[in-house]
């Protein structure tokens, strides 16, 4: 909510450069020249998960249940819900466009998808009915997670395979949530557009979702899976520079704990002193997050690096291609990710890593506890007016 209200609004704002991406050379797939290798990951629902699926046969028009595979029958998470969540990250991190056309989405000049890439193709390639350009250069995200725009397209080096379930989950519910959209008009939203949106987490919301408040009729009645559910996927990874490396792992996996300090402004009329706690940093993934459904924390259970795969394809001999591989488990796991972390978090300005912290923070003993849109009659009152949110730290 607005500065001085004592609740928060779910979301808050963490900013992002002011100046436009850095563009460089992508490296296709036909020849080595970097790092391959895959991740093997497990993702942990720390609140009710929910990624929206069919409605089940016979349900009402209003119920949402968990996407389940039409091969398997089995709950699952698409790698494409996987790859955007990092992907967004990537992007504010790597200072990176906004990977939408202009008309589909509000953001500022500096990160339109106008200056992913540039303007000069790289060579024309067919693709059936419309010629299909490989760009010339591209921004950070483009060249690691791809690129399609303006007859231009780039594969990408990083794929996500579906997320399948470890044991079996279960269904909690029913809730009755508010739903809607977001919408950049709103008064919350900075006019300069110098941000990316993130949802706080609700670690004491374990067992249940914020329901809607009695009144409301846009509501839809959901079934998350509970708190605990396990997940298993597999990031596979090509071509990749050191550095870009570094950046993804640290985006899968976070920190580990960080200890965050609100001032009284972040904290609204009720505090009059800093308080600071710790805790983990978590992602937010799927429905519902406004509520309190989508903390997920991501693990690396192992680590496959090839820094030189060319060597299988040179006949030098199973050491050389032994040699070559190096695979990170358990403690020699922890060494490398902790290396990668402290090199990554090196290229992230402070005043974008102090508010990051302060989002993705994961604690029971985060303070900031009453999360909720303003009511009707408030967003009614506030119609026409530009309001600042309470500042993330």
């Amino acid at each position: 909510m607005p500065v001085g209200k004592s609740y928060w609004n779910p979301y808050r704002w963490v900013p992002v450069k002011n100046e436009p991406p850095e563009l460089g050379t992508p490296r296709y797939h036909h020849r080595f020249e970097g790092i391959r290798g895959f991740a093997w990951c497990t993702l942990e629902a720390l609140t009710p998960l929910i990624i929206i699926g069919a409605m089940k046969s016979g349900s009402a028009a209003t119920d949402l249940h968990p996407l389940r595979s039409r091969r398997t029958g089995n709950y699952v998470i698409p790698g494409t819900s996987l790859k955007g969540m990092i992907r967004s990250l990537y992007e504010l991190l790597a200072n990176a466009a906004v990977p939408f056309p202009e008309r589909n989405v509000e953001v500022d000049y500096n990160h339109v998808l106008s200056r992913a890439s540039d303007p000069s193709p790289g060579g024309a390639k067919p693709g059936g009915k419309r010629e299909v350009s490989a760009p010339k250069k591209l921004d950070p995200a483009a060249r690691v997670f791809g690129f399609l725009h303006a007859g231009m397209v780039f594969r990408g080096l990083v794929r996500f395979s579906d997320a399948h379930p470890l044991g079996n989950l279960k269904e909690i519910g029913p809730f009755k949530v508010v739903v809607g959209q977001p919408r950049p008009g709103a008064s919350f939203y900075p006019p300069d557009r110098n941000f990316r949106k993130f949802y706080h987490h609700h670690p004491w919301t374990k067992d249940c979702l914020r329901e809607a408040p009695p009144g409301i009729t846009q509501t839809r009645t959901v079934f998350p899976l509970a708190a605990g559910s396990q997940f298993r996927f597999r990031v596979d990874f090509e071509n990749l520079l050191r550095e870009e490396l570094e950046l993804l792992l640290y985006c899968l996996v976070l920190e580990p704990e960080v200890t965050v300090t609100l001032s009284p402004e972040a904290l609204g009329p009720n505090f009059n002193r800093p308080v600071t706690f710790s805790g983990p940093m978590c992602h937010k993934l799927g429905g519902c997050k406004p509520q309190g459904a989508g903390s997920v924390r991501i693990t690396l259970e192992e680590l496959r690096v090839e820094l030189d795969p060319s060597i299988r394809y040179r006949g030098q001999g199973r050491l050389s291609q032994e040699t070559a591989v190096k695979i990170y488990q358990n403690g020699e796991l922890e060494q490398f990710l902790g290396e990668c972390r402290r090199s990554a978090l090196q290229r992230i300005p402070a005043n974008i890593l102090g508010p990051l912290r302060a989002m993705m923070v994961f604690s029971p003993d985060d303070p900031r506890k009453d999360i909720r849109y303003p009511s009707w009659q408030e967003f009614r009152s506030l119609s026409g007016k530009s309001l600042s949110l309470k500042p993330p730290l």
